[in-house]
């Protein structure tokens, strides 16, 4: 038990120095993006977060998809789980009530009646 106790602590310094570098280097790509999508239009996103299950949509305003990943979570709407951001076209904008909010499936499919979960389309084009 004495020699694991040993290796242990110099284990975990090994662990937390890798994951800081990897956090260093995730935040340098981060700003990368943030810079390129700082010279895009502001516009309106769909934004879906799932994993295995559906978490939620939200609606915001941003000028990419790391852009909104970073006002999901200022909003405190974003469920977690992976996200997937798509553009908003202005005649599919939904009124000011629904925007800026995270929205349940029952929600979506009253906004977009032929709304389609991505495993739903998948099964489509099958």
């Amino acid at each position: 038990m004495k020699k694991r106790n040993k290796i242990f602590p110099k284990t975990m310094r090994t662990i937390d120095a890798a994951i800081k570098a990897e956090e260093k280097q995730w935040k340098i790509r981060r700003d990368e993006v943030l810079a390129e999508e700082a010279k895009e239009p502001l516009l309106w996103w769909y934004c879906s977060f799932a994993d295995e299950t559906f978490r939620g949509v939200c609606i915001i305003e941003a000028r990419g998809v790391v852009g909104c990943a970073i006002r999901a979570h200022e909003l405190a709407i974003s469920p977690g789980g992976q996200m997937v951001a798509i553009p908003i076209d202005r005649e599919d904008l939904p009124p000011d009530q629904w925007r800026n909010r995270l929205l349940t499936a029952e929600q979506v499919k009253a906004l977009w009646p032929d709304s389609k979960s991505l495993g739903e389309w998948e099964k489509d084009e099958a």
